[in-house]
């Protein structure tokens, strides 16, 4: 649940839009796939279940991590049907002395993000393509895009 710190009114709002792509090398590969070198986002069916998109990217830790911190706080699902979005913004302590919210997110998260514990670990995976057997597919990895789409 987002914290009430509102008194003093709501700052610094942020959204962002986390996907989970895959990558294919340049060139064509031995079972004559074209390859484009960029990374796709992948289709992800979440049946317009904002709990089940939250817990397929996130960690426990990078949930509570938003809604600790954040003041105010709402998730949705991408209009593409494949991410997951979020608007988070933050209110100000009555304790000047006190670590402001948004510095506390930024912290947690930077810590999260070192450790390997914002996203989902099952969201990376290394290339498992076998030249030449027509098995496996690119690396996949998650990604996380600034947006100035607010959700409030």
């Amino acid at each position: 649940m987002s914290n009430s710190d509102n008194t003093y009114g709501v700052f610094n709002r942020q959204t962002k839009i986390m996907y989970q792509k895959q990558h294919w090398a340049i060139g064509t590969d031995a079972d004559g796939i074209k390859n484009t070198g960029t990374w796709n986002v992948i289709s992800q069916n979440f049946s317009d279940n904002i709990e089940t998109a939250k817990n397929f990217f996130l960690t426990a830790e990078a949930l509570a991590c938003i809604n600790d911190n954040g003041t105010q706080v709402q998730f949705a699902i991408t209009s593409d049907g494949n991410g997951l979005k979020w608007t988070v913004a933050f209110g100000i302590k009555a304790d000047p002395s006190e670590k402001s919210w948004a510095t506390k997110f930024t912290e947690t998260k930077d810590a999260l993000v070192s450790a390997n514990g914002w996203a989902k670990s099952d969201l990376v995976v290394a290339n498992t393509r076998v030249a030449g057997s027509g098995i496996g597919g690119g690396a996949k990895q998650w990604f996380v895009e600034d947006s100035s789409d607010h959700l409030f």
